[in-house]
Parts: structure tokens; sequence; C-alpha cells
């Protein structure tokens, strides 16, 4: 009954973790794109 109910935690955990997942990549590929823009600039210049 104790491990159930722990399992029951960790799945209602997961679309959380999901969520935070995804907002880390999109993070991280805005960051991508402004620094490639941001390198593109500084050449041009």
């Amino acid at each position: 009954m104790q491990r159930r109910e722990a399992t029951q935690q960790q799945l209602n955990k997961l679309p959380f973790l999901r969520k935070e997942i995804k907002e880390v990549m999109l993070l991280m590929v805005h960051n991508l794109f402004f620094f490639g823009m941001m390198m593109k600039g500084l050449r041009t210049a």
C-alpha cells in the first residue's frame, strides 16, 4: 500500500517535470538564437 502511494506521487510529479524540461529547452534554444544573432552582429560590425 505504501509503495502504491509513492508511485502515485511520482506519477503526479511527472507532468510538472515535463513542463520544467520544456521550459528549460525553450530557454536554451532562445539563448542559442540570441547568441548567434549577437555573433553575427559582431562579425558584420
